[in-house]
């Protein structure tokens, strides 16, 4: 059915009409983890017969953004983001899953729970709401960045980060952040959706076809494993380390 309406869409906006806009489509404001999101989206609005544009933004501002409709659609976003927004649409075709770890000064436990972790400072990137909502306010540490939580760890103004990353990622830190350890077993495990605005809802049955037949065809776990090497250099770019202000 899906392909059928992908099929369909593509038909009626092929031909002689005039071209569409290109779509405004937040992204996270960190290159590296940025460029692969984009490959996927670029081949996902593709098949839609759509063309878009990025904006690289702090996450909370894309949110404000894509809430207001100055936005089409949003990178990749937790349940818990939907749940906080519920006017927005989500793509129901998960863009892929991460696995969310606990960074930590030595020595680091086996494992942590929920329970445990919330008696603790904990740094986290300023916007992801699966975080946010998980942990008491009192506990978090917004940070400008992924990079900037770990380096909050390091400078003793938190006691642990918790981050969603992909394995590449992990590698990455354990090079750079010799300092730091990983609580051996993840805090939970998520899947993430983009995210569409409530003036683009007769998009969404076509997108939702466009990433299942990229689902289908292997070409969304393709463009993920061709990246993971390059996630394995992340913050290896000066830029990173930069001091920056969270998000407000």
């Amino acid at each position: 059915m899906l392909s059928r309406v992908l099929a369909l869409w593509i038909a009626l906006t092929a031909g002689g009409s005039p071209a569409a806009e290109p779509l405004r489509i937040g992204v996270i404001d960190d290159k590296v983890l940025a460029d692969p999101t984009q490959q996927v989206l670029n081949e996902a609005y593709s098949r839609a017969g759509r063309s878009v544009e990025y904006l690289q933004l702090p996450l909370r501002r894309a949110a404000l953004m894509l809430s207001q409709g100055q936005l089409d659609g949003d990178f990749m976003r937790t349940q818990a983001f939907f749940d906080a927004h519920p006017a927005l649409l989500r793509v129901k075709v998960p863009m892929r899953s991460l696995t969310c770890w606990i960074h930590g000064r030595p020595p680091c436990a086996r494992s942590m729970s929920v329970e445990e972790l919330a008696r603790h400072r904990v740094a986290h990137q300023a916007g992801v709401v699966a975080i946010e909502t998980l942990l008491p306010e009192k506990s978090r540490l917004a940070a400008a960045s992924q990079s900037d939580a770990l380096q909050r760890v390091r400078n003793g103004d938190a006691e642990f980060s918790v981050m969603a990353m992909t394995p590449g990622m992990v590698t990455a830190v354990e090079r750079r952040f010799a300092d730091i350890c990983r609580v051996r077993l993840p805090l939970f495990t998520i899947e993430l959706y983009h995210a569409l605005a409530p003036h683009q809802s007769a998009l969404l049955p076509i997108l939702e076809a466009a990433f299942a037949s990229m689902q289908r065809d292997g070409s969304l776990a393709r463009i993920w494993a061709q990246n993971e090497p390059r996630l394995e250099a992340w913050q290896a770019d000066p830029v990173a380390d930069r001091p920056k202000r969270p998000p407000r």
